[in-house]
């Protein structure tokens, strides 16, 4: 029997060559013995085929008959193909490993030149590639993180305080979102001290400590607060505690002249008191040099001081001590504040002719001597007669073509003459300066003696 499979000699039903097993033959069944020399194989006689005459048609390719594979080589040819396929799988592989290695390298070149957006995209598209997701990640912290510094440099720093706060510590991003705080606080001290409320911004930048310029700005709200309270107390005429915060603050605004405002009202309150405890003279004195002072100045005073009241003031002063012309002056300048007209028509005083004054030395072993006023009786005049010395020895007034006797002793004399219409008294006459009479001789004194009547004609 041959195996239907590979054509083999069966041995007992089965095939030595392939292992075919043919079911037909029994394992029981005896095969006829042959020798060893028989056991070779024996060529079947060779059968003539007859050739049949061909018909005419058409030649049909008979399919060839698969032979049958053998295991040994299946398992060669699975070998084979598995290697090919691994080989051609490794050989794209390391293609496209070699391509990625390649744009990994340039990726990490482009985050250590601090080029982030094409770094970012160079390691997204590697997807995860070597490192690529964590260097991806810490590019994009560096693109936020220089985000974040950008909108610091730009001002825009509250957007700056929450995008360092989003880094949780990334390199130095704890100290400038402090940085960040620290401005955000110092415009919002800022913009309270513009719109005026100072004492909030003071303690603001208080809280800032020696950021920027919060110290310097800590005073200035301070140097505010006190002119604004200073202010309050000028208002409500507490001028000396208003004055003595000016005084601290002299460089800030107006302080200096509301300084010098204070101190002339002041002043004037002074004075008032003075006249009303009668020391006029030293009401005078004040308040000449307040009015001295604030005509000097170009500080306007008027609001808080007006001058008529002023003068109103210093012309009862005047008037007090018996400064009748210029206590009239004064007066004449406050007409309209209080009773200052009818003060000023006080001012003249009663005039006739007569000796208003001798000196008590000046009493003894008389000589007479007889004054006349200009005959054309259009003026009063007032004489004083001093002694050679400078010692007043008698005041006269004699009124238009008149005349006064007096009686002096003998000595050498000289005299002093004023003319006027209104008579404002002894001591400021008639509003005008006395003059000291020269003779036509070139001499200014005149002798007097015992034994002769004298006159002199004016």
């Amino acid at each position: 029997m041959y195996c239907t499979n590979c054509g083999s000699v069966l041995e007992s039903g089965k095939c030595p060559n392939c292992d075919f097993v043919d079911s037909s033959v029994s394992a029981d069944s005896e095969l006829p013995k042959r020798s060893k020399k028989s056991a070779k194989k024996v060529k079947e006689p060779k059968v003539r085929k007859v050739k049949q005459p061909k018909e005419k048609q058409p030649k049909e390719k008979q399919p060839k008959e698969k032979q049958p594979m053998t295991k040994k080589k299946k398992v060669i040819i699975i070998v084979s193909a598995a290697a090919f396929i691994v080989l051609a799988g490794v050989g794209a592989f390391l293609a496209v490993y070699f391509v990625k290695d390649a744009q990994y390298n340039d990726a990490i070149e482009l985050l250590r030149r601090e080029k982030l957006d094409a770094a970012a995209d160079s390691f997204e598209e590697l997807g995860g590639f070597k490192n690529s997701p964590e260097f991806l990640e810490e590019t994009l912290t560096m693109i936020d993180y220089f985000d974040a510094k950008g909108a610091l440099e730009d001002g825009e720093y509250e957007d700056a305080i929450s995008m360092f706060a989003d880094l949780n510590g990334y390199q130095d991003s704890r100290t400038l979102e402090a940085l960040a705080q620290q401005h955000f606080d110092y415009e919002a001290a800022t913009a309270l001290f513009d719109s005026g409320a100072f004492e909030q911004a003071k303690v603001a930048y208080l809280a800032l400590g020696d950021f920027e310029e919060s110290i310097m700005m800590v005073e200035v709200c301070q140097v505010v607060l006190d002119y604004d309270e200073a202010q309050t107390l000028y208002a409500a005429g507490q001028f000396l505690q208003a004055k003595n915060i000016f005084d601290t603050i002299p460089e800030f605004g107006d302080s200096k002249d509301m300084s010098f405002i204070c101190d002339c009202v002041l002043t004037f309150d002074e004075a008032v008191d003075k006249i009303d405890s009668r020391l006029f003279s030293a009401a005078e004195s004040m308040l000449k040099r307040l009015q001295k002072d604030i005509n000097s100045s170009s500080i306007n005073v008027s609001e808080v001081l007006p001058p008529d009241e002023i003068s109103y003031y210093l012309g009862v002063s005047y008037f007090e001590q018996d400064l009748f012309y210029s206590a009239y002056q004064e007066f004449k300048k406050s007409t309209g504040f209080l009773d200052a007209a009818s003060k000023a028509g006080k001012c003249e005083q009663p005039f006739k002719s007569e000796e208003i004054y001798i000196n008590p030395d000046y009493t003894r072993n008389s000589v007479k001597l007889t004054l006349y006023a200009p005959e054309d009786g259009t003026e009063n005049i007032c004489v004083k007669i001093y002694e050679k010395s400078g010692e007043l020895v008698s005041v006269c007034l004699i009124e238009n073509d008149e005349k006064v006797k007096i009686y002096l002793p003998s000595g050498t004399y000289y005299y002093k003459i004023s003319y006027g219409h209104k008579w404002y008294g002894e001591e400021e006459g008639f509003g005008n300066s006395f003059e000291r009479v020269t003779f036509s001789d070139g001499t200014d004194t005149f002798k007097l003696s015992s034994s002769y009547y004298y006159w002199m004609n004016f």
